[in-house]
């Protein structure tokens, strides 16, 4: 009787090596475990402690952050007044300014170039659908339906939501 072979391809040199590294890993880090063991109260007030550096973290971030700024940037700005920035406020001001000027300028990019491509996609969409959807008024159908019908395939291939297609349907009829 043979032995029967395991399934799949063999494991390469590398795979191996990698395995029998992590295997030595989890055996240090359970061999220290079982040295340092935490009491429970240890252990709750580490949680506390990671937690709070957290809620910290986080209110740093959305008091000092803006999107292209290095957190860097922010947790220097965050330490002004303590000792060991100590002659280098301007510096740090100077710096925080400039980033924050920057995505200032960055967003407010952002925002004039979704909002053109937004329009540029709606006024093809009404340029195409335009004859369409006054029949479809015509015969009495509501927005919602229009939009739906819109959103069905073969019609269906923009990809825009039925809410979108709903309200850019109402702003053609107003005009």
């Amino acid at each position: 009787m043979t032995a029967t072979r395991k399934r799949g391809r063999p494991r390469s040199v590398a795979t191996i090596q990698r395995e029998n590294e992590l295997a030595e890993i989890e055996k240090v880090l359970q061999d220290a475990a079982a040295r340092c063991s935490m009491s429970c109260k240890d252990r709750k007030e580490m949680n506390d402690l990671i937690e709070s550096l957290d809620r910290w973290e986080a209110q740093i971030l959305s008091d000092y952050h803006l999107s292209p700024m290095r957190k860097e940037t922010a947790y220097a700005m965050a330490s002004l007044g303590d000792e060991s920035v100590a002659g280098y406020e301007e510096v740090i001001i100077t710096e925080y300014e400039k980033a924050k000027s920057l995505g200032v300028k960055v967003r407010t990019v952002g925002t004039k170039s979704s909002a053109s491509a937004a329009k540029d996609r709606k006024d093809q969409f009404l340029k195409e659908y335009a004859g369409a959807i006054d029949g479809w008024l015509k015969q009495g159908w509501s927005n919602s339906r229009i939009a739906k019908r819109v959103c069905k395939p073969p019609l269906g291939k923009l990809g825009l939501s039925v809410r979108t297609i709903r309200r850019w349907i109402a702003e053609y009829r107003a005009k």
